[in-house]
């Protein structure tokens, strides 16, 4: 069923992700280390989605004195993909 063209569901409610890459860098099951620029200290988060040179991340651990940035975004955050670690 192709739901780009169907009035019931609009152009803009399609259920695949078009910007995703031919082939996965990072696993969803696993935890990566990020270095994100508007927080002072090192975060902990699960990935939710890839795109071709980014990730979008929920932030699952992180330092006190990063919580109130990260609650205003929401607790998730998009880095490059080279900024991830994984965490083993």
């Amino acid at each position: 069923m192709n739901t780009t063209n169907n009035r019931k569901f609009g152009k803009f409610l399609a259920t695949n992700n078009t910007l995703s890459p031919k082939r996965p860098q990072l696993n969803p099951d696993k935890y990566y280390k990020l270095d994100y620029e508007k927080c002072i200290y090192s975060i902990v988060g699960k990935l939710i989605n890839e795109y071709k040179h980014t990730a979008c991340f929920e932030i699952v651990n992180w330092h006190q004195a990063d919580g109130a940035i990260l609650r205003n975004l929401g607790h998730r955050v998009i880095v490059r993909k080279q900024e991830a670690v994984e965490i083993e």
